[in-house]
């Protein structure tokens, strides 16, 4: 067994990956979320859970993976409402600018 696969190293790195995630979701830092993401679906994929510890530690973490996605759907949901609520401004400048013809 590797030392990166003992039981301690997996929770460790679990506990690492988790504070990084809520500090990053607390910043706003969603590169942080993005980089985080990857190295969960890796973890999630390579570590076993076998040991009640580690259960508990990688259903925690696959939680608080899942409430970070949601938060950057979230944030990305609310950046695309905001861009069409912008082009439609925008639209809306212009046709005025026709119709007055202040040429805007």
């Amino acid at each position: 067994m590797r030392k990166s696969d003992s039981p301690a190293h997996v929770l460790a790195t679990v506990e690492r990956i988790q504070r990084a995630l809520q500090q990053a979701v607390a910043m706003p830092d969603w590169d942080a979320v993005a980089r985080l993401d990857l190295e969960v679906r890796a973890l999630l994929a390579t570590a076993g859970a076998d040991a009640p510890a580690l259960r508990s530690a990688m259903q925690s973490l696959a939680s608080t993976h899942g409430t970070a996605l949601r938060a950057a759907r979230e944030e990305r949901e609310q950046l695309q409402q905001r861009l069409r609520q912008l082009a439609e401004d925008r639209e809306a400048v212009l046709a005025y600018g026709q119709w007055t013809g202040d040429g805007v």
